[in-house]
């Protein structure tokens, strides 16, 4: 296109626009012009000022052909004032005079709003690379008008409710959604550890989204869900009878105090508050219930671990506190002086690792209730021949008292405790359960 035909084309532009400039402002008005005013039996409504953009017609798809209202987001419609805009403008017009070898710039003077939606502003041309500056007297044919791109901001509360715009007389006009909630639930403390079969406190609590209580009751509930495997028990196939803490009161209004109280068995819960009026709907608290400071045995020269091998319903299941470690390697060490010739102990059932209830069946019921705290271990005494002789039986009994423990032997059912009712016990299930740190200390 020769540099005639892009004259003749701008100025057919201008001509078009002014035939019309007193006609669509009526019907665009009317078009985005939406009551907003609630009388008290209407729902309450929200409202934000609106968004306006300005655009150079040569950034836009068509170059802006006659659509002098854009959607917020059309490609060169990015500028926040109108002078912005026809400074891209001039420079895009020179541009255009360039690409065809013309030495032609343009400058914008100043901008006014004609009549709305109509943003103009008026330029002048100049030839060189200096510019002089606006002439004495310009034209009034001299101008162009702009294109603006209207809209409303994403919405940062339930941003799936978006606002709808419409015009009030202002430029940017006004965007309103009905009022959207304004709660929000927290849940405190967010982290927890307690030991089996304690209690602990913790508050769900409602408040605007400024942090501010609410004006009326917010109705609170909670629940909780517990890790199928967490605390050392490898048996998830029965997780749906597993054992979980359990919380009181469930429900309250704004602000609900509530206690969680354990089971004996180890393991993760979350508890989650719920809400269903709050922008977040619900907030949520880990809570681990152990004994802490437990650690394992590791494999040793002097004792042989056995149990909990990988398959079993408990695969890690030799630990003990601190105290009981240490006791527990003074018998070792007594017991391996007296017979150094072995067989050496074998180290069967401790805690698990979080302590707990210990599950022989992964049933979540049974035996080892002794086994929850770190300070019991079972030592093998049936008839293989890596267990402990019977004939040593009483001398392991005094080893285990001398270092301030009790060793007391268990047997199958039917036989009663103690060595001799036990020592006709022929079944495998013989064993030594020594109470680590003595009988008070067991629980």
């Amino acid at each position: 296109m020769g540099i005639d035909a892009v004259r003749d084309t701008f100025v057919q532009e201008q001509k078009n626009l002014l035939n019309i400039i007193g006609k669509v402002p009526v019907l665009l008005i009317s078009l985005f012009l939406l009551s907003i005013t609630n009388s008290p039996a209407q729902a309450a409504v929200e409202s934000v000022p609106g968004i306006m953009k300005y655009c150079n017609p040569f950034e836009m798809p068509g170059k802006g052909s006659g659509d002098y209202i854009q959607p917020l987001g059309t490609a060169g419609c990015t500028y926040s004032t109108l002078l912005a805009a026809g400074q891209a403008f001039a420079a895009s017009y020179t541009a255009a005079f360039r690409s065809q070898n013309v030495s032609l710039n343009f400058a914008i003077d100043r901008c006014q709003v004609s009549q709305w939606p109509y943003q103009m502003c008026y330029y002048y041309s100049y030839g060189g690379d200096t510019n002089p500056g606006p002439p004495p007297n310009i034209s009034y044919d001299s101008f162009t008008t702009f294109p603006i791109a209207i809209g409303c901001p994403v919405p940062i509360i339930n941003p799936t409710v978006q606002y709808s715009y419409s015009f009030d007389g202002v430029s940017s006009g006004i965007c309103t959604r009905p009022a959207q909630v304004n709660f929000k639930i927290t849940l405190s403390p967010a982290t927890a550890t307690i030991e089996p079969s304690k209690t602990y406190s913790f508050t769900a609590t409602v408040t605007n989204q400024d942090g501010s209580a609410p004006s009326q009751p917010v109705p609170v509930s909670v629940k909780v869900e517990i890790d199928p495997i967490r605390g050392g028990h490898d048996h998830a196939e029965t997780v749906a009878v597993r054992p979980k803490g359990n919380v009181s009161p469930g429900s309250g209004s704004t602000v609900l105090n509530f206690t969680f109280t354990a089971e004996a068995v180890s393991g993760t819960h979350t508890i989650t508050a719920m809400c269903d009026q709050c922008v977040n709907k619900t907030a949520t608290a880990t809570v681990n219930v152990k004994v802490s400071g437990l650690d394992t045995l590791k494999a040793s020269s002097v004792y042989f671990l056995v149990g909990g091998e990988p398959g079993k319903k408990h695969s890690d299941n030799h630990y003990l506190s601190a105290e009981a470690k240490g006791k527990l390697e003074k018998i070792v060490d007594e017991y391996n002086q007296a017979y150094p010739k072995g067989p050496l102990l074998r180290l069967n059932d401790a805690s698990l690792v979080w302590g707990g209830k210990f599950d022989i069946l992964g049933n979540w019921v049974g035996e080892h209730a002794e086994h929850r705290r770190g300070v019991v271990i079972d030592i093998r005494a049936n008839l293989d021949a890596t267990a402990i002789p019977e004939i040593r039986f009483f001398d392991f009994e005094d080893i285990a008292a001398d270092n301030g423990a009790e060793a007391e032997l268990h047997c199958s059912k039917e036989f009663s405790k103690y060595i001799v009712g036990c020592i006709s016990d022929s079944g495998n299930n013989r064993h030594f359960h020594v109470r680590l740190l003595g009988k008070n200390a067991r629980f």
